[in-house]
C-alpha cells in the first residue's frame, strides 16, 4: 500500500469491505474511495513500479500522482504533475505540496527524456509532444 496508509476496520462495513484497507489521509484520500468501493480489485503502484504491458511509473508531484511510460507506444500520460493550460506544457508551482520545488520534480521526471517519448498526454490541456516535454522539464 503506497502513501502510509494504515489498515483499520469501520464499524458497518461487510466482511469483503472489512478485508479492503481503508486509507487514513496520509497521502492517499483521492483513492479512498477506490479501495473501498465494490466495483473490483485496486492495485496501488507507485513510481519505480513497472506495470504490465510494459508501462513504467515515474515520480509526479505527490506519492499517489505519478506520470506514466508507456515506452512502445512512445507515450507519457503525465496526470497532474504536467500540465497545459495555454502557456505551453509545464509543472504547476500552485499545485506543488509544500517543501516541494519545481526543480526536484523536473528531475524526477529527467529519465523520461532517454525514452523514446512522442507524445505527451496532460491530464489538464491537450496534447503535447518531444520539444514541449524537453522545455518543461529544462
Amino acid at each position: 500500500m503506497t502513501g502510509g496508509g494504515k489498515q483499520r476496520r469501520l464499524r458497518g462495513r461487510s466482511a469483503a469491505q472489512s478485508r479492503r484497507p481503508v486509507l487514513e489521509c496520509h497521502h492517499a484520500c483521492n483513492v479512498a474511495w477506490l479501495l473501498a468501493g465494490d466495483t473490483g480489485e485496486a492495485h496501488l503502484f507507485s513510481a519505480g513500479d513497472r506495470l504490465p504491458a510494459g508501462v513504467e511509473a515515474f515520480p509526479g508531484k505527490e506519492p499517489n500522482d505519478v506520470v506514466l511510460s508507456i515506452e512502445n507506444r512512445g507515450a507519457v500520460i503525465a496526470g497532474d504533475t504536467l500540465v497545459d493550460f495555454g502557456q505551453g506544457l509545464e509543472i504547476p508551482l500552485v499545485w506543488l505540496p509544500e517543501g516541494v520545488t519545481r526543480e526536484q520534480i523536473a528531475a524526477g521526471l529527467r529519465p523520461l527524456l532517454a525514452l523514446p517519448v512522442e507524445h505527451v498526454l496532460a491530464t489538464h490541456g491537450g496534447p503535447s509532444d518531444r520539444p514541449a516535454l524537453e522545455r518543461a522539464l529544462s
